[in-house]
């Protein structure tokens, strides 16, 4: 089965630079294309993201089994200001992903939180139109029992290898 979609992030946005801030084994960012590799329905899938030249995003998911869309209710808003303490002013677009108390199987890995998942249509509209009381009615955890580990491993502390060096 293959899904395929276009994106239109709020400008600017760079796949490179987003690409460049998460990797591990399942993530690859190569001649423009992030790659990620996904379990579907206990098999393989892939999904492939490019930016176009007018920014928007052509991504592609492919795998043997159907799989619902999800997403991460969030905030942005434009900053400017200094970065750091005396520094320039910058004008950055900042981001917040919606997080809530994790479910059963998200606390085996992290147990301070988890981000919310948005699974139907009018959960869509409802974060997207709603008033902010009906938004917060979505902050709750996804059921541990639709969700699944796809990926295990270590995680090596970059910063704590530079710190101890």
């Amino acid at each position: 089965m293959l899904l395929e979609t276009t994106i239109v992030p709020r400008p600017p946005y760079s796949l490179a630079l987003s690409a460049r801030h998460r990797s591990d084994t399942t993530r690859r960012f190569r001649d423009g294309v992030l790659t990620l590799a996904l379990e579907a329905a206990g098999r393989p899938a892939l999904a492939r993201v490019r930016q176009r030249a007018d920014g928007r995003l052509d991504a592609a998911i492919e795998g043997a089994e159907p799989r619902p869309l999800f997403a991460f209710p969030g905030i942005w808003r434009r900053y400017r200001g200094p970065v750091k303490k005396d520094g320039p002013a910058v004008d950055l677009d900042v981001f917040s992903i919606l997080t809530t108390t994790p479910n059963a199987l998200v606390g085996t890995i992290n147990h301070e939180r988890m981000p919310v998942l948005l699974n139907e249509e009018r959960d869509y509209e409802t974060w997207l139109k709603g008033t902010t009381d009906d938004a917060f009615t979505l902050a709750r955890s996804f059921p541990a029992g639709a969700m699944r580990i796809v990926a295990k491993g270590s995680k090596e502390d970059l910063g704590t290898a530079e710190a101890s060096a």
